[in-house]
């Protein structure tokens, strides 16, 4: 727990103890591992496979993940050569300026998205409504807003 104080992820600590009936932490080989009170830890309120928040690699593994996983995949990141890597890498957009169009592009996304990824849509017929929608909520603003911010952005970063 100190390395994780030491490293700033005071957030990710208060989570991990928020959680604490539902998981142990378990140190492996000096490392944090969790393990769930669950044998499905899908079923949790909380969980997310996806590593979205935050550096994927200071998280604490999952079992039965190797455990020295995070090392393997830094390695691995560390081979990819520049010119491999996006320019983009390191923009951020900020929908501040499209905000009521962002609000509408979720509420579109979150009705469809379940159904299309369940496969109970018939993508011929509801597709083109999809995206009839997604126009209709204003994602083509979205688009331009964020093409905007991104060459603003690039050109900043070439200066």
């Amino acid at each position: 727990l100190s390395q994780r104080l030491q490293r700033g992820n005071v957030a990710g600590l208060v989570k991990m103890l928020l959680k604490a009936d539902q998981q142990l932490i378990v140190p492996r080989f000096g490392k944090p591992l969790i393990k769930y009170l669950s044998d499905d830890p899908g079923t949790l309120p909380y969980y997310q496979p996806f590593g979205v928040y935050g550096n994927r690699l200071d998280w604490p593994l999952l079992e039965p993940s190797p455990i020295d996983m995070n090392e393997q995949l830094r390695e691995f990141n560390n081979t990819i050569p520049e010119d491999r890597k996006s320019p983009a890498l390191g923009y951020c957009f900020n929908y501040e300026g499209v905000s009521a169009q962002y609000s509408a592009v979720t509420a579109v996304i979150t009705q469809y998205i379940p159904s299309i990824n369940c496969g109970t849509l018939d993508p011929n017929s509801n597709l083109p409504e999809f995206q009839k929608a997604l126009k209709a909520a204003g994602i083509d603003e979205i688009i331009a807003e964020n093409q905007k911010q991104l060459d603003e952005w690039a050109a900043a970063k070439k200066n």
